[in-house]
């Protein structure tokens, strides 16, 4: 079909893969993720059955697993990996492009999601939305917006800051990182609805606040963070 003629409920985020022409995207109301060939205009689902809600399919085809209200998505491009937040489902998914299988690699499990320094498989997430992947140093970052926080999954230590000799992409498993096994700890607290976040020059992640209506900056290293844009208008209780 052609994607001029597909219609979308709600597109959240949005990743492009350069070296296929491709445009990844979040229908997040049709419970599925979508792509766009930029060469032939041609759209198709890669993970969810659109306009189906369910959290199903895991060791299975994605495009015949459901979803629910996706948002954050990540595009690993160097290992052909597609990361999902699906938020309804409070879990974090994984679509290996090369062979079209999705599983859940954290987010469900039954710790609560106050509980840090365990393995991510068993830890709980609450809403994740924002969620990307510092792949030189194996991290992984989700915007847990029900909770104020930003988690960082670490597949190769036990702390946050990274390693002193941090391991290139180009040494990385030809799977890609594997984050089923790594501990989640909390980066940081006292956030407000932290929604949307992008790596930026070593120390500093950004995020967007959703509602709050502010731009954070956050060191990666001790979790202090500050306002650069916006004027922060609402208040919310923390838990």
């Amino acid at each position: 079909m052609a994607a001029t003629s597909s219609p979308i409920d709600t597109a959240t985020d949005i990743k492009v893969d350069l070296t296929r022409n491709r445009v990844y995207f979040s229908d997040t109301n049709n419970h599925c993720i979508r792509m766009v060939d930029t060469v032939s205009g041609a759209i198709r689902t890669v993970a969810g059955f659109c306009k189906t809600s369910g959290y199903t399919g895991d060791g299975a085809l994605a495009i015949d697993a459901t979803l629910n209200l996706p948002s954050g998505i990540f595009f690993e491009g160097e290992r052909s990996n597609l990361y999902i937040a699906d938020s309804g489902n409070k879990a974090v998914r994984v679509v290996e492009l090369s062979t079209g299988t999705i599983t859940t690699v954290g987010g469900v499990g039954p710790r609560p999601s106050s509980v840090d320094r365990v393995m991510f498989s068993e830890a709980s997430l609450d809403y994740p939305t924002g969620l990307f992947v510092d792949a030189t140093n194996n991290i992984l970052y989700i915007s847990d917006v029900v909770t104020h926080k930003i988690r960082a999954v670490n597949a190769e230590m036990t702390t946050i800051a990274p390693s002193p000799t941090p391991t290139p992409i180009s040494s990385l498993p030809a799977n890609g990182l594997d984050f089923t096994n790594a501990n989640i700890t909390t980066l940081a607290t006292g956030l407000q609805l932290p929604y949307y976040c992008a790596v930026g020059n070593d120390p500093f992640i950004y995020c967007t606040a959703y509602d709050a209506e502010v731009i954070y900056r956050i060191d990666r290293y001790n979790g202090g963070y500050a306002i650069i844009a916006g004027v922060r208008k609402y208040t919310y209780t923390l838990p």
